[in-house]
């Protein structure tokens, strides 16, 4: 029996739940669903916190507190919440419904309206501590409810999960240079950084830009063999923008990965409400790259307002969403590891999109979390840890060759090398989960 879908849809979740109007309890029928003899038919009641109700709709706030999300993730925490009311009906009393719309749709995010200077809902904005970010929450608790279907039903538990997540090595191409020849802005600048002589000898061709990096990320991926997912841009005009044009020399080096690898559209800063604009940038990206482009996006500076940039997704045509990433803080926005289909409260209807969240990024480590390489490391241990699941879990990365600049990020630039060649994780595409 299987309770849970790889691209699960909050829809299809409460469209088989059904709230009594006379019980404080949520039941979910689960009869015929397992053709095995003599498997009595069941009935899970989830209490009913009355979280949908036009008033608690209205708040920010979670269902439970912070404590309670936790341990009902854990397996001893979660038999703490179940009563056995009769033979094939259990009552538990946490509202499951609630609170995994809570986190798959970002509720809060409708209901907070502080936003940083990119226009982004940042994991310090939360109601819940950014700990809580740390595990697929949701992943957790629909593996709980599983393994409680079983034992009812007489079928063996499930035993624990052993082994590694799949890792989507992913790569945003944002800039391509440094030091932008002959720039006076960039000449002042580099003098106040005290890297002038380094502006010089870029511009001289004495020494490559560090942002020129492509062809050692070519080379690592040609090298181990690790299938990638690389997203470019096809226009936009903000400063924030690329600084290279689709027929730039400095891309060449992705034209050995064009047959191997997945490209997919790094939507510019300014595309992320433009339905019209993000269509215009893909029919650009895909001339370019002769139509071997993927329905699949990124948003530059991971601008998602939820659900009106997955809506102008949609109208461009776009079914692959993997923007669902914390900027200030890497692990589960969504609560969820891997893929899963969105759902819209303006429409009440579930969206024709795929979301794979983003849980680790480069300048989220660095800069953000300001993590030294050794502790960033172990950060993206535990979270590719964290992100196993009986269901189609899989740990996101993105790494930029702007790291490559090492007077800025250190040796950062490293972790990433050494963890993809230090792991005996299985890598897929973003297209392929």
């Amino acid at each position: 029996m299987e309770l849970v879908h790889p691209h699960i849809c909050i829809a299809s979740i409460l469209g088989r739940l059904d709230y009594w109007v006379d019980v404080p309890a949520v039941s979910y029928a689960c009869s015929g669903v397992q053709t095995v003899p003599d498997v009595l038919p069941i009935r899970i009641e989830f209490e009913n916190s009355e979280f949908f109700k036009a008033d608690k709709l209205m708040s920010p706030a979670a269902p439970y507190p912070a404590e309670t999300l936790l341990e009902t993730a854990t397996v001893e925490g979660f038999r703490k919440f179940v009563e056995i009311v009769s033979p094939g009906r259990v009552r538990v009393h946490f509202d499951l419904p609630a609170c995994a719309w809570w986190f798959l749709s970002r509720h809060e995010e409708s209901r907070i309206e502080k936003r940083d200077s990119h226009g982004r809902f940042l994991c310090s904005y939360s109601t819940l501590p950014p700990e809580l970010y740390d595990q697929p929450l949701v992943t957790r608790w629909f593996e709980r409810v599983e393994d409680l279907v079983r034992k009812i039903s007489g079928l063996p538990v499930r035993a624990p999960m052993v082994g590694t997540a799949p890792i989507a090595v992913t790569h945003d191409v944002d800039l391509l240079r440094k030091f932008p020849l002959f720039s006076p802005r960039c000449l002042v600048r580099s003098y106040r950084e005290g890297r002038l002589g380094e502006c010089l000898k870029v511009w001289f061709r004495r020494q490559k830009d560090p942002y020129d990096a492509l062809d050692a990320l070519t080379h690592l991926h040609d090298e181990t063999g690790i299938p990638g997912t690389w997203f470019l841009m096809g226009g936009g005009t903000h400063p924030s923008d690329a600084d290279y044009t689709l027929s730039d020399h400095r891309l060449a080096p992705l034209g050995t990965r064009l047959d191997c690898d997945t490209f997919g559209l790094h939507g510019s800063y300014d595309s992320y409400l433009d339905a019209k604009k993000i269509y215009h940038e893909a029919v650009s990206l895909a001339e370019a790259l002769k139509q071997r482009v993927k329905p699949i996006i990124r948003q530059h500076y991971l601008r998602l307002d939820i659900p009106n940039t997955w809506l102008a997704q949609s109208e461009a045509g776009f079914t692959v969403d993997a923007s669902g990433g914390f900027a200030d803080r890497c692990g589960f926005r969504h609560g969820w590891t891997g893929a899963f289909r969105p759902y819209s409260p303006l429409t009440g209807r579930e969206l024709p999109m795929t979301e794979i969240p983003l849980n680790a990024m480069d300048m989220t480590l660095s800069r953000y979390e300001r993590l030294d390489p050794e502790s960033a490391y172990k950060r993206m241990q535990t979270l590719h840890a964290n992100s196993l699941s009986r269901h189609g879990g899989v740990f996101t990365i993105l790494w930029h060759n702007t790291l490559n600049d090492r007077v800025v990020h250190g040796d950062m630039y490293d972790v990433f090398d050494s963890f993809v060649r230090n792991t005996s994780a299985r890598f897929v595409k973003l297209d392929t989960i």
